[in-house]
C-alpha cells in the first residue's frame, strides 16, 4: 500500500470515527487491533456495580474471515424490574486489520446495535490502536465514534477513548492500568464533572486447553462516574 493510499485511508476513518461512536459500557474492553487466520473463541463477561447492585452479562462469539478481517456476535443481558437476566441487545462487528508495523498495529471496527421494545439502536466506527514499547510492555489507545438510530435517537456524535497499558509477567499472566472515558455527545459536549471516567487494573492470564481469563476492577475518576464496577470474563479459544 502506497503512502498516499496509507493519506487516504487514514483521512476516511478519522472522518468516520469523530462521525459514528460506540457508547461506553462497563463490560467493555481495550481491545487491540490484531487478526488472527483460523480464530475461533466464545466468550463470556460479566460486571458487577455493588452500589446499585446492578448486574452486566454479555456473550461474544468471534471468528476470522483471514488474516486480517474478523467477525463478531455480541449478545448482551441487563437486569430490569421483571427479569435479572433479559435481552439488552445484540451486536455485531467487523473489525479489518490495516497494515501496520513491528511497533505499531491497528485495525478499524464497525459496529451495529439493535434492541428491542422501540429502544435506539446504533451504528459505530472505532479506531484501535496496539504500540509495543518493549519487549514485555504494550500500550493500547482506542477512539469509539457512533450515532444512535431510531425515533427516539438523540443528536450528535457520542465521543469514547479507551486506553490501557499492560506488562507481561510471564508466559502466561499480564498486569494492566486500563482507562476508559465518555464524553457524551458532540452536539452537547458535557463538562469533565459530567463526563463518565473510570480507571482500575486488570490481570489476564492463559489457563489450559484454550482457556484464558480476564478480571479487574474500574474505579469513578470524577463525581458522575460509578464508585467502582467489578469485571470478570472468560474465554475459550477452540482454533
Amino acid at each position: 500500500m502506497t503512502n498516499l493510499r496509507k493519506s487516504r485511508l487514514l483521512s476516511v476513518v478519522l472522518v468516520l470515527i469523530f462521525t459514528q461512536q460506540s457508547h461506553a459500557s462497563n463490560v467493555g474492553g481495550v481491545f487491540g487491533p490484531g487478526v488472527r487466520a483460523g480464530d475461533q473463541s466464545l466468550q463470556y463477561r460479566g460486571a458487577y456495580d455493588p452500589d446499585n447492585n446492578d448486574f452486566v452479562q454479555r456473550l461474544h462469539y468471534q471468528q476470522s474471515l483471514n488474516d486480517n478481517v474478523r467477525l463478531r456476535g455480541v449478545l448482551q443481558a441487563r437486569k430490569t424490574e421483571n427479569s435479572d437476566v433479559d435481552f439488552d441487545f445484540f451486536q455485531g462487528e467487523l473489525q479489518w486489520q490495516l497494515e501496520g508495523s513491528d511497533t505499531w498495529q491497528h485495525a478499524v471496527r464497525v459496529d451495529a446495535r439493535i434492541r428491542d421494545q422501540g429502544r435506539v439502536g446504533s451504528v459505530g466506527v472505532n479506531w484501535a490502536n496496539q504500540f509495543k514499547l518493549s519487549p514485555r510492555l504494550d500500550a493500547r489507545a482506542i477512539v469509539l465514534g457512533l450515532v444512535e438510530i431510531g425515533d427516539a435517537a438523540r443528536s450528535g456524535v457520542f465521543l469514547q477513548t479507551r486506553a490501557s497499558v499492560s506488562h507481561k509477567l510471564n508466559d502466561r499472566l499480564r498486569l494492566s492500568a486500563e482507562l476508559f472515558s465518555d464524553y457524551g455527545s458532540s452536539s452537547d459536549f458535557k463538562s469533565f464533572d459530567e463526563q463518565t471516567h473510570q480507571v482500575g487494573p486488570a490481570l489476564s492470564g492463559k489457563i489450559e486447553n484454550g482457556w484464558s481469563f480476564f478480571s479487574g476492577v474500574l474505579l469513578g475518576a470524577n463525581s458522575a462516574s460509578p464508585d467502582t464496577s467489578l469485571r470478570f470474563w472468560l474465554t475459550k479459544t477452540f482454533r
